[in-house]
Formats: C-alpha cells, structure tokens, sequence
C-alpha cells in the first residue's frame, strides 16, 4: 500500500519542519521502502529518530523504536493533524472502538490506544475504514501486542523444565527437595520431572494436576545435594515415595531408573542413587 492519500499526507521538505508527535511516512524513490511512525527528534547524525516503526507495504510491525535515515530521492510525508489536534479524534476512536480483539483484550485495551494514537491519526483511520483497508492497522497492533492470529503459542512442557531445573539448581548446603515424575519404559517418551520444594508428593501431585504441563507420574522421591559449592555438582537420589512406590522398600535399582533419567538431562550433574527413603530420611510419610 504504497500510495499517498494527498488529502490526508502533506509533503516535507525538510525534517526540520517536523515536530515530535507527527506520524510520518517515508517512501523510498523506488517503492521498496514505505515506512510508517511517529517521529520523535533527530539525534546529531541526522537520523530520525522515530517510534512504532510500520512496514505499509507489507502492512506489518516493524520495531517500537528505531532510526529512519533518510536518503536524497525519498519523498517524505507527514499526517495533516494527529490525535492532540484533530477534530476528528473522537470519530476515529470511535472506530477502533469497536475492534473485537480490543474487547477481548480490556486487560491491556490502554496500551492498544495508546499504540493506535501514537502510530495513526484520526484522518488516516477514517480513509481506512472508507476503503475497507483497516487491516492495516489491525494486524500490526496483533503483532505489536502477541494477540490474535500472532498469539504466542506457550511451550508448557519448557516451562515445566525451567521450573525443576531452577529448583534443582538451586540446591546447596545439603538442601533437599521432593520430586515426582514420569519415567518411561521405551525410548519413545522423555523422563518428566516436577517439583514444588519440599512439599510432601501427595501435595506436589495436586499442585501438578491444576498444571497445562499435568503427565501422569510413576515415580517420586527426594534429591539432595552433597556437594560442596566450589565443586561439580552432586546429588543422591532416592524413589522412596509412598504415594508413587513402595516407601522404605523402594530398592536400589528402581532410585537407578531415575537418577539415570537425571543425568540423560543435566550431563554435567553426578547423580547416585540410594534405596528406600535413604537420601532424606524415614521421619516423613512421604
């Protein structure tokens, strides 16, 4: 959408003529470039210096900030008035008013407002709901706020990891934590890990059930760090939970199945495996 509605756009001569609040439009001799914002000031190079920085060719969210160097054969443009001065503010908030995603959206409906009167102005919305081109400010203000078709997608299952590798780290001066977790049989299924500090492991599984990361566990125990803190980090790992096992029972080689799930995740650790409840102790019903 590289033309210029004249009756909206005025020519600039000179950046000098600009004040801080004009939306701009800067068109490269060739069409390649056609950019959008809101100028700022310029800084001792020369450059503009400019906010919410939109592609109207592509009709995209370029940056919230940015510099626009301008070269000899660009034309540049700015918006007959914005939104301090218009007579036709009003009208035009009334317009975007009516967004769907801006109501779905109340809980950051001011930032949304904000972006729309700092990178539009009033004139420019109303010709793009007369031409049915209002896309062209809703689709970067999905991109500019990750709403919409440009929501981000949650990887839960990173989240999960950061949460137990964080607990896990953090571990020192012979602190514990309980943990539950899903070990598989075959090589087609990733070990899970969960945690939620020292809680006992009926607690943590009902903390995990209320999670978008919820796996089903088959095991759960306790890991405590034996290491000192200027050394390789080292850990004793036991399976010896009640609600996931057989308690004091739990034998060795089962705490081996976890503590070899640990170390397929964090290599650089040293994790041993001890029997029944032996890396904490028999004083919990865990």
């Amino acid at each position: 959408m590289s033309e210029i509605n004249e009756a909206i756009f005025q020519k600039v001569d000179s950046a000098d003529n600009l004040v801080s609040g004009d939306v701009i439009r800067r068109i490269s001799q060739n069409g390649e470039k056609n950019q959008q914002a809101m100028y700022v000031k310029k800084d001792e190079d020369g450059a503009l210096l400019v906010a919410e920085v939109l592609d109207f060719n592509a009709g995209t969210f370029v940056a919230e900030g940015g510099k626009i160097r301008l070269e000899s054969t660009d034309s540049l443009y700015k918006g007959i008035h914005t939104f301090r001065d218009s007579s036709a503010a009003e009208e035009a908030r009334k317009i975007l008013s009516s967004w769907m995603l801006l109501k779905d959206h109340a809980d950051i409906s001011d930032q949304i407002n904000a972006f729309f009167e700092t990178a539009f102005f009033p004139e420019q919305i109303m010709d793009l709901k007369k031409t049915d081109n209002l896309k062209m400010i809703y689709i970067p203000t999905q991109e500019r706020f990750k709403i919409g078709k440009f929501k981000e997608k949650v990887n839960w299952n990173k989240v999960r990891e950061d949460r137990f590798t964080e607990a896990l780290t953090a571990l020192a001066d012979g602190k514990h934590l309980t943990y539950i977790a899903f070990i598989p049989t075959d090589g087609n299924h990733k070990p899970l890990f969960f945690s939620i500090g020292t809680k006992p492991h009926h607690e943590t599984h009902k903390v995990l059930q209320r999670e978008a990361f919820y796996f089903k566990p088959t095991h759960g125990g306790h890991i405590k760090i034996v290491s000192a803190e200027n050394e390789q980090k080292k850990f004793v790992v036991d399976a010896g939970s009640n609600e996931f096992g057989v308690g004091v029972k739990t034998s060795v080689s089962t705490a081996e199945l976890v503590t070899d799930a640990l170390t397929d995740i964090y290599p650089d650790y040293e994790f041993v495996p001890l029997p029944g409840r032996d890396a904490y102790g028999i004083q919990q019903s865990y």
